[in-house]
């Protein structure tokens, strides 16, 4: 399911974006056991073995490729990055961006400001970033958490790390009573809430969702679901109505096969090499 929601970012980064912005950022929440793990597995692994992808895999946890010096058999074509204690993540996330050249990063669990900051870097650097967050079931805890919420609503990129406490701080009060400016362009362009297994809530813009929480609107979610080899899509709030749509997961493999093919995907070779 999550390979369909990239086919889908790439889909509309060419038709209604011009392919002016080439989306690089999905967050996956969710809560324990709805199969987050499974989700970012499954994604590292078609784009390394099928796609033949330079993929890096941030393993906070272990939950990835295990605890064990030899990685999950299904990450043979991945390098993998285990890391020793969460609030060394960010070391080991600058390793991946300095040393290993990736064109898709895959990180477990984004935990920390400083990660946060990090992947801001992979993403501005056109490294595509597919990560899970820590203690984050939906987009609207993530918006009210003082050490993630930048990740979904934007910091600059100038800002100390004090700075960004305090207005993550500011953040959270003011989600409760008042909208609350978008500082900058979030990182995730996209988010995925993992409902349960064979089943999400996908936030197809970011920004637009954020900005009609804090104002207590209504934003564009697409509840997803497959049934019988079908992907199900119904579109919810937002200009687009309640609208019913459905298409095979084929179809948005093509889409997405075909964009790597073409080269718009960074290749092992050439990936990373402006950085």
């Amino acid at each position: 399911m999550i390979l369909d929601v990239l086919a889908q970012m790439q889909q509309t980064s060419n038709s209604t974006l011009g392919g002016g912005h080439d989306r690089m950022a999905l967050l996956v929440v969710g809560k324990p056991q709805t199969g987050k793990t499974t989700l970012l597995r499954d994604v590292a692994t078609t784009m390394a073995d099928k796609f033949k992808q330079r993929v890096v895999v941030v393993d906070t946890n272990g939950e990835l490729g295990g605890d064990g010096s030899v990685p999950h058999k299904s990450l043979r074509n991945t390098r993998r990055l285990p890391v020793s204690s969460p609030s060394r993540q960010h070391e080991v996330l600058l390793e991946a961006l300095h040393n290993h050249k990736p064109a898709i990063i895959i990180i477990d669990e984004i935990n920390s400001l400083e990660d946060a900051q990090v992947v801001q870097r992979m993403v501005a650097g056109g490294i595509r970033v597919i990560a899970g967050a820590s203690a984050c079931t939906s987009l609207a805890g993530l918006v009210a958490s003082p050490h993630l919420s930048s990740l979904v609503h934007g910091v600059p990129s100038v800002e100390s790390s004090a700075a960004m406490r305090g207005r993550a701080h500011r953040v959270a009060v003011d989600v409760r009573s008042k909208r609350a400016a978008m500082a900058a362009v979030p990182t995730f362009d996209c988010v995925l809430e993992v409902l349960s297994h064979g089943k999400c809530s996908f936030h197809p813009e970011t920004a637009a969702s954020v900005d009609a929480l804090l104002t207590g609107q209504s934003a564009d979610v697409q509840l997803r679901s497959q049934r019988d080899g079908k992907l199900i899509v119904r579109c919810e709030q937002g200009s687009g109505g309640n609208e019913a749509g459905n298409g095979t997961a084929a179809d948005w493999l093509s889409t997405l096969a075909s964009y790597v093919q073409s080269n718009a995907l960074p290749t092992t070779k050439d990936s990373n090499e402006n950085l």
